[in-house]
């Protein structure tokens, strides 16, 4: 649903010059309303500006720009403005949008309430029935969630309030459905090293705790956040090392093809040429079709298939990815183009819909471009 403003002036009218319009959405629940509700959580969304003209955004107060920060404010024709606001530690806060095109002006009032305040609105992404919601719903990496009592999705936050990375756990599966995060200036750095912290995830009742289910199984602890992933600070590196993250991989695909894939990831994610923010999505298949026979301690699903999904973003450009991977050893001489294929196509194997909190034009764009057709560095 979106939040629409339609603004109209007829700039030049009067020399027989065409009207001007601008369209402003925000991508929040609302369809229509001028007040947006949200809670303390740190939040991401889309601000789509659709103009034939020059346009502008105003914030009031001007003091509102340390925690509400737009990555364009003024432009020409249509943006899709990505929109960032702080957690908020401290009491109620809010801020008018103005969008102006000529003499013309609409607005809108976003207010975030402090850390300690229960919120009477639902999330922009309403919760899936039954499912625990441990987690921020506006993120664009994320999938859709699945819903279901046993399913928890989950945020993982710094003591800074940064986000670090986001998953959907299956208790009943003992797998995570998929993970989630990004790559930006500040959180591609390398730090720190790998902490070989182990242990069970904080935010998942111990009752599903999987840290002895890998001992004398053959197989691999296979990182689906890898621990070179997240190298920008001890603490962000400690997070992947949570069971939540884990999935049952053999050795031959988790330290030689998938590690290869891996790095070619975090090499767009750390060129700050390349991009302004990598999304990534990954995963292992957990439904009954694409799972081995057997299970771990008679629980964890082994996944017959590894997969990711990347767009990478730059100013008001999208380009999209996915790759497809067997559970198995593959060649030295692997090509990584030979395993990418269309966001779509990955959809249709694994039933996820994937970067659906992108506007609808964009989140089409990129996931029906070909692989081979867009330049990928190194692919």
């Amino acid at each position: 649903m979106l939040l629409a403003l339609v603004l109209t002036g007829c700039i030049g009218s009067n020399r027989g010059e065409p009207e001007i319009t601008l369209k402003v959405s925000l991508s929040t629940s609302d369809s229509h309303a001028k007040v947006k509700l949200l809670n303390h959580s740190s939040k991401t969304f889309f601000l789509q500006v659709e103009s034939n003209g020059a346009w502008r955004i105003e914030k009031e107060p001007s003091i509102s720009s340390s925690w509400i920060t737009l990555d364009a404010m003024e432009g020409k024709g249509n943006q899709a403005i990505i929109v960032k606001i702080k957690e908020n530690l401290g009491e109620e806060r809010s801020v008018v949008l103005k969008a102006r095109i000529g003499n013309s002006t609409d607005s809108f009032q976003i207010i975030q309430q402090g850390q300690h305040k229960p919120s009477p609105q639902p999330d922009p992404e309403p919760a899936p029935k039954d499912e625990h919601i441990l987690g921020d719903l506006n993120l664009i990496e994320l999938p859709r969630l699945a819903g279901g009592v046993h399913n928890y999705f989950i945020t993982h936050y710094l003591k800074d309030g940064s986000v670090n990375y986001s998953l959907e756990y299956d208790t009943e599966r003992r797998h995570s459905r998929w993970v989630a995060f990004t790559f930006d200036k500040n959180n591609s750095k390398k730090v720190t090293k790998r902490s070989d912290e182990w242990d069970w995830d904080p935010k998942v009742p111990s009752q599903f705790d999987t840290s002895d289910f890998f001992r004398g199984s053959g197989f691999d602890r296979g990182h689906l956040v890898a621990s070179e992933d997240r190298v920008h600070s001890r603490e962000a590196n400690v997070q992947t090392f949570y069971y939540t993250n884990m999935s049952p991989q053999r050795g031959p695909l988790n330290q030689k093809y998938w590690a290869k894939l891996e790095d070619l990831i975090r090499s767009w994610g750390r060129d700050n040429n390349f991009r302004d923010v990598l999304y990534v999505a990954k995963g292992g298949t957990i439904s009954d079709n694409l799972i081995e026979g057997r299970r771990l301690k008679g629980t964890m699903v082994i996944p017959q298939y590894y997969w990711m999904a990347v767009v990478a973003q730059r100013g008001s450009d999208y380009q999209g990815i996915a790759f497809w991977v067997e559970h198995k050893a593959h060649p030295d001489n692997t090509r990584h183009l030979g395993k990418a294929i269309k966001i779509r196509e990955l959809e249709e194997k694994t039933g996820l819909d994937f970067f659906h909190n992108l506007p609808n034009t964009i989140e089409e764009q990129v996931e029906m471009q070909v692989p081979s057709t867009i330049l990928w560095p190194r692919l």
